[in-house]
């Protein structure tokens, strides 16, 4: 009788597992990434773009910023991919997006450095902000280059303070 049931139980488990390689399964919710930090001492006064840049193309799934503002004039942090996209980080003239991230996963290789000055202001009604960490539109992102540029528009008599970046890969 106890046989029986050892060759019943494992028949069963083996019918399951068979049925379970065959079928068209997926883990729900679940992907694989890595997450990279970069902290930074970044003051910005004038509209300004920066280089973010490897030594070979790195991919980002999503990007987050943070820093504080000085000021109540508008400010706009946008992802610039170099080849058309773009995706707003923050926007201090609309609800964003609050996310908390710690300094876990990697310290990121990337190097950042000033590009250009860029011309033009952000506009719209802007509301007082302390501190910020946001992704914005830049929380779902599939990019693979080897720069991306991060423009940081801000209105005159306002400056932005970035601490740290965030992305995934």
């Amino acid at each position: 009788m106890e046989r029986v049931r050892l060759e019943l139980a494992v028949i069963v488990t083996s019918l399951l597992l068979l049925g379970l390689y065959f079928s068209d399964t997926s883990v729900t919710g679940f992907a694989s990434t890595q997450v990279f930090y970069k902290k930074l001492n970044l003051t910005v006064e004038v509209s300004q773009s920066f280089s973010i840049r490897d030594s070979k193309p790195f991919s980002i799934s999503s990007f987050t910023a943070a820093g504080d503002i000085a000021g109540s004039g508008a400010v706009l942090i946008e992802l610039d991919n170099g080849i058309g996209g773009k995706k707003t980080v923050f926007s201090n003239n609309k609800t964003t997006t609050q996310i908390t991230t710690e300094d876990a996963g990697y310290e990121s290789p990337v190097t950042i450095e000033p590009r250009q000055l860029l011309a033009g202001q952000p506009g719209g009604d802007v509301f007082h902000v302390d501190g910020f960490e946001s992704c914005s539109d830049a929380c779902a992102v599939d990019w693979n280059q080897q720069e991306y540029f991060l423009n940081v528009y801000v209105a005159p008599g306002t400056k932005v303070l970035l601490t740290k970046i965030v992305y995934t890969s």
